[in-house]
């Protein structure tokens, strides 16, 4: 568990991005080590998502609404001649 470790990085990352005496590169890359764990946590929680909604994905946007696409209806105008 690794990452759990690296979740130090995102405060320090911060800290050094405030402080100016601190070489850029250092904080390019201590930032870079910080993504790790946040990554992980994304991954995590879309396996989480995903085996909660099954493992038909119409179950998932069922529970949304927003995500469905709209109805387009292939309606004709009729023109008065």
């Amino acid at each position: 568990m690794l990452w759990r470790a690296l979740l130090v990085l995102v405060p320090i990352s911060l800290v050094l991005a405030a402080i100016s005496a601190v070489p850029r590169a250092i904080v390019f890359v201590v930032a870079i080590l910080a993504i790790i764990p946040l990554a992980e946590w994304v991954r995590r929680s879309t396996e989480h998502v995903a085996a909660r909604a099954g493992s038909a994905p119409t179950r998932f946007v069922a529970f949304m609404p927003h995500l469905r696409p709209p109805v387009r209806h292939n309606c004709t105008r009729i023109q008065n001649a």
